[in-house]
């Protein structure tokens, strides 16, 4: 069985060690997108605090459902 093994690591070296490097590749870009997508969500939701946009949606919703059950 390690001979076995042995042998496919060596005939398929090059094979292996790109299937690892395009594993690799995928996590960290996989990482980095959810870093960055964690911090664009921090600074919109300090943004949605400080200007009260969430607020302004609410309201418009309520509003909007409050006027289609009128009708």
């Amino acid at each position: 069985m390690v001979f076995l093994t042995l042998t496919l690591y060596l005939f398929y070296k090059e094979d292996i060690m790109n299937y690892i490097q395009y594993v690799f590749n995928t996590v960290v870009y996989t990482v980095m997108v959810i870093f960055i997508v964690r911090i664009y969500m921090i600074i919109a939701a300090y943004i949605g605090d400080l200007f009260g946009i969430g607020d302004f949606f609410i309201g418009l919703y309520e509003r909007i459902k409050r006027s289609k059950n009128n009708l």
